[in-house]
């Protein structure tokens, strides 16, 4: 793995790049020893601190600019979408019922709202990559095959993962703006960012898959961590609500009881909430181990790109492990190393 102590200028287009830091230290460089040494599955680790670009390291040069598939990372992004959506009036609210773009919808699931899906709590039976929960992508019409899962609990009642709920959420999307939901966050998000989504999976309707399948660059994906951390604001222009990354990153489902030093504490609008070493963290975590960690008290972002999971014996569980591993990395390495970094704290 090749390392690279880099400063403004280098990742292009970063609005804070006249703030002063102060150089990186030994131990920053120690982390990434620890990266280059130990984590064949890591292709890359970008770490911005004040607006900056302080570190990167990469497995192959340019892994930093090739896109690849972030898998869940995309429901953060998916998250961004519904709150330019609302303010741009596309969407009335979070609020409104399934049942005003699905008007066939049965009596019983009439309660389920845009709310629902962004939290996890539509009360969907389905386990995530169960074979069973699986054939909702089988085939032409995923959105029914999704609205017609059984029910066993009410909306609001408990919080279950599942890529299904956002796959109609980015349906719902595509109905509200009457644009192609990868156009439509090319348009808002992207191209405002200086990049490109190079891909994304669609459904046999033509839908975009929405909570999973993105093809983005790591240095993409920091930028988009860097509008989160300014509230929305890049180059002088809103693009996201401040009012919503706000609601995004409250506790919508939890506290959950911890049982580790890595386990996830809650979940907000489509982002994982997490402390790590004391510390408030949002994370946009795909499988395999692609991390966006946005650290507001230490004006830092980070992130992890990684080797694809190949389907094998085993695959599934090979994510917690990684992810494990990664976060320990986060707290034990790079966090310690950033506490000294110092330099200059930035907000608008």
């Amino acid at each position: 793995m090749e390392h690279a102590l880099l400063y403004s200028g280098e990742l292009q287009h970063l609005p804070r790049q006249h703030v002063q830091t102060t150089l990186p230290s030994g131990r920053l460089i120690a982390a990434f020893s620890d990266l280059a040494h130990q984590h064949d599955f890591i292709t890359s680790v970008l770490i911005l601190k004040n607006g900056h670009l302080i570190g990167k390291s990469e497995k192959v040069p340019g892994a930093a600019k090739r896109p690849s598939n972030v898998k869940s990372v995309a429901k953060s992004i998916l998250s961004a979408l519904v709150g330019i959506a609302v303010t741009e009036g596309h969407l009335a609210s979070i609020d409104v019922s399934l049942s005003h773009f699905y008007p066939d919808l049965p009596a019983a699931k009439r309660n389920i709202t845009i709310r629902h899906l962004l939290t996890m709590t539509a009360g969907f039976e389905f386990a995530e990559n169960s074979a069973a929960s699986n054939r909702v992508y089988q085939g032409q019409n995923w959105t029914r095959n999704i609205l017609d899962l059984p029910q066993p609990h009410q909306p609001g009642e408990k919080f279950n993962y599942a890529t299904a709920s956002t796959y109609v959420l980015a349906d719902i999307l595509t109905r509200a703006t009457g644009e192609d939901l990868a156009i439509y966050a090319q348009r808002k998000l992207f191209t405002p960012l200086g990049g490109t989504l190079h891909a994304v999976t669609r459904s046999p309707e033509g839908t975009v898959f929405g909570g999973t399948d993105f093809y983005l660059t790591p240095e993409l994906l920091a930028k988009f961590g860097q509008l989160y951390l300014d509230e929305g604001r890049w180059d002088q222009h809103q693009l996201i609500p401040r009012s919503w990354i706000r609601q995004s990153w409250q506790m919508n489902q939890g506290p959950w009881p911890a049982n580790s030093s890595t386990a996830k504490k809650g979940y907000g609008f489509l982002w994982w909430l997490k402390d790590l070493s004391g510390q408030p963290a949002y994370i946009a975590e795909g499988f395999g181990g692609h991390l966006l960690v946005i650290l507001p008290n230490e004006d830092a972002v980070i992130v992890v790109g990684t080797e694809p999971l190949e389907w094998a014996a085993g695959w599934w569980d090979t994510h917690p492990r990684r992810a494990a591993r990664l976060y320990e990395l986060i707290q034990q390495n790079i966090m310690p190393a950033l506490a000294r970094e110092g330099g200059i704290s930035w907000r608008y």
